[in-house]
C-alpha cells in the first residue's frame, strides 16, 4: 500500500550503544533534547525512547511531517547546536555508537 505523497511521514530511529552504567543519563538526556526538540522545531510529531533490559542500548524514535524537518533538526543534533552532546554525562574519552536510520511511513 501506497500513501498519498501529503499523508506522508518521516521516522527516525537513533540506536546507541553504551555501557549499562550510562544508560540512565542517556535516556535523561534524551528526554530532555526531546522536549527541546517538540518546542523548537517545525514538524515535529512525536517520539518514544526505549531502554534495554541489558542496559546496553537505547533506542530513539523520532516522527515527522516531512523528510526536510527531521534532517534539519538531526543536522542540529550532529552539530551540537542544541547542546545535547554537552548534557551528555560520559566521561570523556569513552566511545559511544550512534545509528541512525531513516525512513519514510
Amino acid at each position: 500500500m501506497h500513501a498519498p505523497e501529503k499523508n506522508r511521514s518521516f521516522t527516525q530511529l537513533i540506536e546507541f550503544e553504551i555501557e549499562p552504567h550510562q544508560q540512565a543519563a542517556l535516556v535523561s538526556a534524551l528526554s530532555a533534547h526531546t522536549e527541546r526538540l517538540a518546542q523548537g522545531y517545525p514538524g515535529f510529531l512525536s517520539a518514544n525512547i526505549q531502554a534495554s533490559d541489558d542496559g546496553r542500548r537505547v533506542l530513539n524514535y523520532l516522527q515527522w511531517q516531512s523528510r526536510e524537518a527531521g534532517e534539519a533538526a538531526f543536522q542540529s543534533f550532529e552539530s551540537g547546536e542544541q547542546g545535547f552532546l554537552a548534557a551528555d554525562s560520559r566521561p570523556s574519552g569513552e566511545n559511544r555508537d550512534l545509528r541512525l536510520i531513516s525512513g519514510a511511513a
